[in-house]
């Protein structure tokens, strides 16, 4: 049963995400029915699957919410400010209730009592809307008659499914009548009580659609054959002479909808050409809208295990390849050439798995805005480009909370008071927008707000106020880009609970870094600022160039390199303070030998690699570079968990093992070094 539990926690996760999204949605547009009945099909749904795997809290909760939502459906209430804000902590609150110390834990339980009676006190509010246009509606709300064709799995047991609690779902939405069918059924001797024979056929009165009676069956749609179809725009099947009718036919029928249509028209035809239950499956695909599976949930464990399976192939595909090339057999060739077609494709595939929509996280970021827009009292249009552009998942976790940091500067710092703005010129409502968008093997996000700005004049008087610079430094747009990177920095004299602890965009660079990806600030006073969030694709696979230190080898990541020059080491060493004169540019380096520690006497000409470091360029010194090469990432272990400048290994198609390098904490390491 815990399987199905966790099965349930990860559906019930996708539709509290959807639930949250979708009154984000109903804030805008309030009398949007569409979207109050999604509303409304989500809290039932997770109303029955709770009650179903045992999360009876959940069960409980979503079911005293959905009474304000069908209330609203029936336009008996309308969506209010107070309802929303209601409904934005009840998502919170869900999301509480599916951990597993939800049972146990009594801020959760106490949370539970507060929330229902705010709930319990808001259905009791007489707050009846009736309009002419709601008349409109009502009339038009018509109750309907469907047939139900509900054929459960054989094995629907084995999840802890009982069809009767779905048949009591069915029964709440209006007037049923349920038809067992029970010609499956085997001899006493042969029933196996955990297995089910049994199917029905059900006739439903009811007022909602299709698509609200087959969200009853959400949860077992893959252990059952179901239909649902609209055989009457009136509430057929309360005629008595109906229900005799459905009462003399065989225990095996399915019946036929132009059968269903002349009962209703006449309700004097018996159903005359009754079908062997054997043609069951096809009848009800018959009536159900065709449909095919296009995706499954797949647990992320397992998605890494295939990534590393991957991983080995293309690891053992180079040492093929070595021993191909050395061996010199055409037949061998021909072969591994394939193998190496094959494995490719098999490689992109896996990173396109690994790979998601920054959508995901979209809806994160559109409540933020709207819960500190409501406690700042400004105005905030919050608009999204681009965020169909995937990435790495692991990589979307990681900056995800950047991302929130970013947003919440741009509304506490960076958006104007509406009256302010109007002052300069401006619309009162503040505009903030996300845009993602490829850029060879590296993801761009963008926040960008149209408010006042950095101060970089009172930036750089608190950072010469707390001695984070000289006296000396002088006061200009890029001195202050890098002071607000500085740890404990921060301009807000009044600590809240939002900023003012001098803890963030220091944090967000270092995770920047550590997933070997950069940040980037553009402002300008009065008009905005712009930060952008640079990083790789995937951090499983690195397309790098493979260099040695002596007898050592090394991996580059490409997109951190600007350019390549051979040079002498004699050139090197006639420098002054490690600064090289490159085309006519100062260009500061370092001897990655002497850095590292590696003895031996350096080759007469080494490989100078300018690496493009916080808008600069900087060289690193290597021996020889062997070439391009994409380098599967395995991590280190914990004896080189200290060691930050190398950000993993990779196994050569020999078996030689090279080390990552991560050029940017590199650079940062030494440059610390150097200055003290």
């Amino acid at each position: 049963m815990d399987e199905f539990r966790k099965k349930f926690i990860e559906e019930a996760t996708d539709l509290i995400n959807a639930l949250e999204s979708s009154v984000l949605s109903l804030e805008n547009n309030a009398n949007d029915k569409e979207i109050i009945n999604e509303v409304f099909r989500i809290m039932h749904s997770l109303k029955g699957g709770g009650a179903m795997f045992g999360f009876l809290a959940i069960s409980e909760f979503t079911h005293n919410l959905e009474n304000i939502y069908d209330e609203i459906r029936t336009n008996k209430k309308s969506i209010t400010k107070d309802l929303l804000d209601i409904t934005f902590i009840s998502v919170d609150h869900l999301r509480n209730l599916i951990k597993s110390d939800a049972d146990t834990n009594q801020a959760v339980q106490n949370k539970q009592k507060e929330l229902l009676a705010k709930i319990s006190s808001y259905v009791n509010e007489k707050t009846e809307i009736v309009t002419e246009e709601n008349t409109a509606d009502e009339q038009n709300n018509n109750i309907s008659t469907y047939y139900i064709v509900f054929k459960p799995n054989k094995d629907i047991f084995d999840n802890g499914t009982n069809p009767l609690f779905l048949l009591d779902d069915i029964a709440k939405l209006g007037n049923s009548y349920p038809v067992v069918r029970a010609k499956d059924v085997p001899g006493i001797g042969a029933i196996d009580y955990t297995r089910c024979y049994i199917y029905w056929e059900i006739f439903l009165e009811t007022s909602q659609n299709e698509s609200e009676i087959s969200d009853i069956f959400m949860f077992v749609e893959d252990d059952c054959d179901l239909s649902v179809t609209k055989i009457s725009e009136t509430n057929t099947i309360s005629d008595l002479r109906f229900v005799e009718l459905l009462n003399d036919a065989d225990n095996g029928v399915i019946f036929e909808p132009e059968e269903i249509n002349a009962i209703i028209k006449s309700l004097k035809k018996v159903v005359e050409e009754p079908q062997s239950i054997q043609n069951a499956d096809d009848k009800i695909k018959k009536f159900s809208k065709e449909s095919e599976i296009t995706s499954i949930r797949i647990a992320t464990e397992k998605i890494d295990i295939y990534m590393n399976l991957v991983s080995e192939l293309v690891t053992a595909l180079a040492g093929l390849k070595l021993s191909t090339t050395r061996l010199a057999d055409p037949d061998l060739i021909e072969i591994t050439e394939n193998i190496e077609n094959i494995t490719d494709q098999i490689r992109d595939n896996a990173l396109s798995i690994t790979l998601i929509p920054i959508e995901n996280t979209v809806v994160r970021f559109r409540r933020l805005v709207r819960d500190l827009s409501a406690d700042f009292n400004k105005s905030i249009d919050f608009q999204t480009i681009g965020t169909d552009t995937t990435i790495d998942k692991t990589l979307l976790q990681i900056i995800t909370d950047p991302l929130m940091h970013i947003i919440r500067n741009s509304i506490d710092h960076g958006i104007e008071y509406p009256d302010q703005r109007v002052k300069n010129g401006k619309s009162p409502i503040g505009n903030i927008t996300l845009r993602a968008y490829r850029s060879g093997s590296n993801v761009h996000i963008e926040v960008e707000d149209d408010g006042k700005g950095l101060d970089v004049e009172r930036i750089m008087s608190k950072a010469k106020e707390k001695n984070f610079v000289s006296q000396e430094t002088p006061v200009s747009k890029a001195e202050a880009i890098k002071v607000i990177f500085h740890p404990g920095f921060s301009t807000v004299d009044k600590i809240t609970d939002i900023s003012g602890r001098g803890v963030g965009m220091d944090v967000l660079k270092r995770k920047m870094f550590d997933v070997r990806g950069d940040i980037y600030v553009e402002t300008e006073k009065n008009k905005g600022t712009k930060i952008t969030l640079k990083v790789p694709l995937t951090l499983s696979i690195v397309d790098g160039l493979l260099v040695t230190l002596r007898d050592k080898l090394y991996i580059i990541p490409l997109t951190s390199i600007a350019r390549i020059k051979d040079v002498t080491y004699k050139f090197l060493t006639e420098t002054s303070r490690n600064v090289a004169i490159i085309d006519n540019k100062q260009v500061p380096f370092y001897m990655l030998r002497d850095e590292l520690d590696i003895k031996g006497d350096y080759p007469e000409e080494v490989k100078f690699i300018m690496i493009k470091y916080e808008g600069k360029h900087v060289g690193l010194v290597f021996d020889t570079i062997i070439g391009e090469y994409q380098a599967v990432l395995k991590p280190l272990g914990k004896l080189y968990k200290k060691h930050e400048i190398i950000s993993g290994a990779s196994i050569l198609g020999n078996g030689k093992v090279a080390l990552v390098l991560d050029t940017n904490k590199i650079i940062q390491k030494f440059s610390e070094t150097s200055n003290q």
